[in-house]
């Protein structure tokens, strides 16, 4: 009897215990609200919002808004504005007047017909550079200008008066003038110099506030998860122009570019004594002009030296976005160049003069290879660079290998290749002549002395050869695996879901 007074008094005297499912979730405060908003997707953020009004409202917060993309549209009217992208500027104007204060991250997007913004459109310009003046990273892309100055069709048209530049342009110049601060500038395309003679990069270099920008691509259109190609450029900038401005942007530490922006002049800006030292160039190699031109001259040795010893601590990427003729591959690679990465995109190709450069001259620095071509015929080069260059850590490689290279990569670099993808389809364990059989054939006499159809013969052959195969593959792995010090298999997933810089 006792006992159970006993029970009865201690299980009055503990709290009521609450279990997760019977708590209210609706009641957390705003901030804490907030704080798990920002971890979620916007498809995510979409669904919460739905839950109940409250979180509808936390859903609108403008601490949840940090980026935006803006698209513009240079049109004489609404109905031609919606050819060419239908968007609410109306809904973008009062987007950015309610958090364009809190945004970190714009992107202007402008699309060109005519020589001036549509007018509604030119409201949202407007609010981006009456509010938007602390911002963290800028995009702007301009596309179908071209058109605009090349058609006499499109727009009103005075001979006597030949259009030369945009008059559209000049509000975005404004957005840069009316910047308070500036980490990162993008530039994926910009067609032509404003009626005052200026591109965007010398309207940056104008506005002091933003002087101590870290970081600028330039035409470098390549994102993470793109192994084909990048956008073309519709003018190449003055190298005067760049140098002058580059000069002073004296905290740059990233910059991205083409080669064909990339001249000596332009290079030599960071060989100067600067507030701080450049730590990354990402370089995209491609013909502008055409097959086998390239536009300025190669940048020559000694300029890489100075580069180099004024700034230790560079490190330069290679992107090769198509085939180069061995004359200016040869050029192009310097050995004094602070290698550390090469990219072959989907539309290049890596040639035995590649690897026996790369081998040669970047055996101490180059870290990452990646081949997202069909490249083939180059097994033994392949092995020779896991050998000699002592620092390579990752080595990509979509084209067809022998599995005997496969392993012998793996014994040369040992644990110390991080990274190794082949694709599975692409490891080659036979050597049987495809065209053992002639086509004409139907009937053969097989070596009993029966007679045997050609295809029912070809079907056991294939059969037998698949068997051998995954055979071949189960001791391969097991072998590189025992190399590796882990377990190892090769890709089966699409090329661009390793494209990682």
């Amino acid at each position: 009897m006792e006992v159970n007074r006993v029970e009865e008094a201690t299980a009055s005297s503990e709290p009521d215990r609450v279990s997760e499912y019977d708590y209210d979730y609706g009641d957390l405060p705003e901030p804490i609200l907030v704080k798990i908003f920002q971890y979620l997707s916007l498809t995510d953020r979409q669904s919460a919002a739905f839950v109940c009004r409250y979180w509808s409202t936390i859903y609108n917060h403008p601490s949840l808004w940090t980026e935006m993309e803006v698209i513009l549209r240079a049109a004489k009217d609404e109905e031609e504005a919606a050819v060419l992208f239908e968007v609410c500027p109306e809904l973008q104007r009062i987007k950015l007047e309610n958090i364009g204060r809190f945004l970190r991250n714009v992107s202007v997007v402008a699309i060109y017909y005519r020589t001036n913004f549509y007018s509604k459109d030119i409201q949202v310009l407007r609010e981006i550079y009456r509010n938007c003046t602390e911002l963290d990273t800028l995009t702007i892309a301009v596309y179908g200008a071209h058109q605009v100055i090349k058609s006499k069709t499109f727009i009103p048209y005075d001979p006597a008066v030949p259009i030369s530049t945009l008059q559209g342009l000049i509000p975005i110049h404004a957005i840069v003038l009316h910047l308070k601060r500036l980490r990162k500038f993008h530039m994926k395309s910009w067609p032509h110099k404003d009626p005052n003679g200026f591109t965007i990069l010398t309207t940056m270099a104008m506005n002091d506030a933003i002087m101590n920008i870290e970081e600028i691509n330039l035409y470098w259109d390549l994102a993470p998860g793109s192994n084909t190609w990048a956008c073309r450029i519709l003018k190449i900038l003055d190298e005067r122009e760049v140098s002058v401005c580059f000069d002073k942007f004296k905290w740059l530490k990233v910059f991205s570019t083409q080669m064909c922006i990339l001249t000596d002049m332009v290079l030599s800006v960071f060989a100067k004594t600067r507030a701080n030292r450049l730590e990354k160039l990402n370089v995209l190699i491609a013909y502008q002009r055409g097959h086998g031109e390239f536009e300025r001259l190669a940048i020559p040795n000694e300029t890489w030296k100075e580069v180099r010893k004024q700034n230790p601590h560079l490190r330069v990427y290679f992107t090769f976005a198509c085939p180069i003729q061995p004359n200016d591959l040869h050029a192009i690679l310097q050995p004094m160049i602070p290698l550390v990465s090469v990219n072959f995109m989907q539309y290049a190709r890596s040639t035995q003069l590649h690897l026996e450069s790369l081998a040669s001259y970047y055996h101490e620095s180059l870290e990452n290879y990646r081949d997202y071509s069909d490249s083939w015929g180059i097994d033994e080069d392949l092995t020779r660079l896991a050998r000699k260059c002592t620092e390579l850590s990752c080595l990509v490689h979509h084209g067809p290998i022998n599995h005997e290279t496969v392993l012998d990569i793996a014994e040369a670099a040992g644990q110390r290749l991080r990274y190794f993808v082949v694709l599975d389809k692409k490891i080659c364990t036979s050597d049987v002549d495809p065209d053992e059989f002639e086509e004409e054939s139907v009937v053969i006499i097989g070596e009993d002395g029966t007679c045997k159809l050609v295809q029912q013969e070809l079907n056991r052959k294939t059969r037998e050869e698949e068997d051998r195969r995954d055979e071949k593959l189960r001791a391969l792995y097991g072998k590189v695996s025992t190399a590796f010090g882990r377990k190892w298999r090769p890709s089966e997933a699409l090329p661009d879901e390793y494209f990682v810089f």
